[in-house]
């Protein structure tokens, strides 16, 4: 980590004041603002995520020229609808060498790595304890699963939880973070509707599901840590190909998150791009609802979809060939135990084909009895990038064969996000995991 005696120039100056201000910017980024600190959190200001299968709901507010006001940027984790290296490369040059970055310690330093190299020189890894930014601003960061992170920030007594996409599934997990923070939260930001592919075109109960268990999470979390007011973020997205188009089917609204949060004790503030609020003040909701209304009407739209490229076999063989040798070259040779072949039906081309670590051959196999279907360009990018497939997973432009594995398919792809984040799979891998789990399970029993 790059040190500097210059680190504090961001924050220093007038004196610290005594409101907390929060403005929200778009999805799950916002702004917080306490005397001189202005520290934002998860920029993702415009353009689509995850290969074209995310888009914001709404246009962003803020724009680059505003950095200038910002002292600090805080990133959850390396999702691009939270890490945008396209967004930050637009910010200022001047504003990328002043702002300092704020980011969880992580093995493979590719994020901090990624910021320096594009000319941020002020990077502060975190560790899991109360960490002071400034005079009477301290923050807490702490790890989740898949590379997610909370942020806690505290000032003048006040306390802001940020969960951002964390999966809160137990009483215990919640509990973790009240111990750590030491207490419970003032203002609570939370995510409110379902963020991955669930299900088929026709599971539209499996995703009001998963769109009930995130209301749950966010009961379990009011419950538990019982804020005063809770700001329902995070979700303010689509999906936005015509590939996934039918995931919007079942998602949570802001209007049904403020009647759930409200329902369970807490006040719901609702806060569209651009507006803003200091902890204690009354604030009517009711404007950025009827915003939120308009913009899901007008901003989801199957018109407004992105369509697929066509990948000719050639390049999409060339490109599976190129991904199981990184695969060889990069992790043990005992992944050859774990790896069985999996079966994909690829859609445009309207042929099956089998994938193992020798490459990807035509196969005569029924698309039903494959593991996943999906377009040539989908497929393309699992090979072409490391995180490729972890991508696609999220995105959902894909779907599963009723009588396939999709176990088979998705571990390959685990294994190329593992080598994304700058480790290889092997034992020493495999030992420090368990480790890892056997750890957060003793946390979270204690």
């Amino acid at each position: 980590m790059k040190k500097s005696a210059n680190f504090q120039s961001a924050v220093s100056g007038a004196p610290f004041g005594r409101i907390m201000k929060t403005e929200f910017v778009n999805h799950a980024s916002f702004i917080v603002s306490a005397g001189s600190v202005k520290l934002m959190c998860d920029p993702w200001l415009e353009g689509s995520a995850f290969h074209n299968g995310w888009s914001l709901i709404a246009a962003s507010r803020f724009g680059y020229e505003r950095f200038s006001e910002i002292t600090h940027i805080r990133f959850s984790h390396e999702h691009p609808d939270h890490f945008s290296p396209p967004n930050l490369k637009k910010i200022p040059e001047a504003e990328r060498k002043r702002i300092a970055i704020l980011f969880q310690k992580t093995k493979g330093k590719k994020v901090i790595d990624y910021c320096r190299s594009i000319g941020f020189e002020h990077i502060r890894e975190l560790g899991r304890n109360w960490e002071t930014i400034a005079p009477g601003f301290r923050i807490i960061n702490r790890p989740h699963t898949d590379g997610d992170s909370w942020l806690c920030i505290e000032t003048e007594g006040k306390r802001l939880l940020n969960v951002n996409d964390c999966n809160l599934e137990s009483d215990a997990e919640v509990r973790d973070i009240a111990r750590a923070i030491g207490g419970g939260a003032d203002i609570l930001f939370t995510q409110f509707s379902y963020a991955n592919a669930m299900g088929n075109r026709a599971d539209t109960a499996v995703r009001a599901r998963f769109a009930e268990a995130k209301i749950d999470e966010i009961r379990r979390q009011i419950r538990i840590l019982k804020p005063e007011h809770v700001v329902p973020f995070a979700s303010f997205v689509w999906f936005s190909h015509e590939e996934n188009f039918f995931r919007n089917d079942a998602i949570n609204t802001v209007e049904k998150a403020r009647d759930e949060i409200e329902k369970a004790g807490a006040t719901a503030v609702i806060l569209y791009n651009g507006d803003t609020r200091k902890p204690g003040e009354k604030h009517n909701s009711d404007a950025a609802l009827k915003k939120w209304s308009e913009s899901y009407a007008e901003g989801i739209s199957e018109a407004l979809t992105a369509k697929a490229a066509r990948i000719d076999v050639s390049d999409l063989t060339a490109a599976a060939s190129a991904f199981c040798q990184r695969l060889r070259k990069k992790n043990s040779f005992l992944i050859r135990f774990w790896l069985q072949p999996t079966y994909i039906y690829v859609r445009d081309l309207k042929c099956a084909f089998r994938l193992s670590l020798d490459g990807l051959h035509h196969a005569e196999t029924h698309p039903d009895h494959c593991d996943v279907q999906l377009g040539s360009e989908a497929l393309h990018y699992c090979f072409k990038f490391e995180w490729g497939g972890s991508t696609t997973r999220i995105n959902g432009r894909y779907e599963t064969g009723p009588s396939g594995k999709f176990y088979r398919f998705k571990r390959y792809f685990l294994i190329s996000q593992i080598n994304n984040r700058r480790e290889s799979l092997g034992l020493t891998y495999a030992a420090e995991y368990g480790k890892s789990v056997l750890t957060s399970r003793r946390i979270i029993k204690d």
